[in-house]
């Protein structure tokens, strides 16, 4: 297993809602216990203390707790605009117009995602995103769609910006 995996992992419990988690739980929760009893009821170490068979399996009950409840609540501002770029520019692509009114992207990608979050969004990748208005019967709306890169012609040297490269 690799990292990117692990990350992934680690970031569809971050996005799951509690109702996922406890319904997950409910099933996960007893295989895992099951399995961790089978273990240590195979090894013949801890059949003279039957007690600490009940603490260990209690313990692990307690790291998976405490483990999923870190998880969910310790999202890195950074790592939470990585995931809100990816799905909106996601959600943006599958559009024609590849343009979304602010109450768009809240209702269609994730409901957590307040107006200083998707101009905060923005600001930090203005190569991808900028605002716009979006024309609609109640009045103009704010918006975000995609910057349009502009293709250079063939013969044409890039310009490089003051960081080098």
């Amino acid at each position: 297993m690799e990292i990117k995996d692990i990350r992934s992992c680690v970031d569809l419990i971050r996005e799951a809602s509690k109702a996922d988690l406890t319904i997950l739980s409910l099933f996960l929760l007893p295989l895992l216990l099951g399995g961790w009893s089978l273990f240590l009821n195979n090894l013949r170490f801890f059949d003279q203390y039957d007690c600490c068979k009940s603490l260990i399996i209690g313990l692990l009950f307690v790291t998976y707790v405490v483990g999923l409840i870190i998880m969910k609540s310790w999202d890195p501002r950074d790592e939470r605009l990585k995931r809100g770029r990816y799905h909106v520019q996601n959600r943006l692509k599958q559009r024609p117009g590849q343009r979304a009114s602010f109450e768009a992207i809240q209702e269609e990608v994730n409901q957590t995602y307040t107006v200083e979050f998707l101009e905060e969004l923005i600001d930090k990748n203005p190569g991808v995103f900028r605002t716009c208005m979006i024309k609609r019967t109640g009045g103009p709306k704010r918006g975000i769609t995609l910057v349009e890169e502009e293709e250079a012609p063939e013969g044409a040297q890039q310009l490089v910006g003051p960081e080098g490269g």
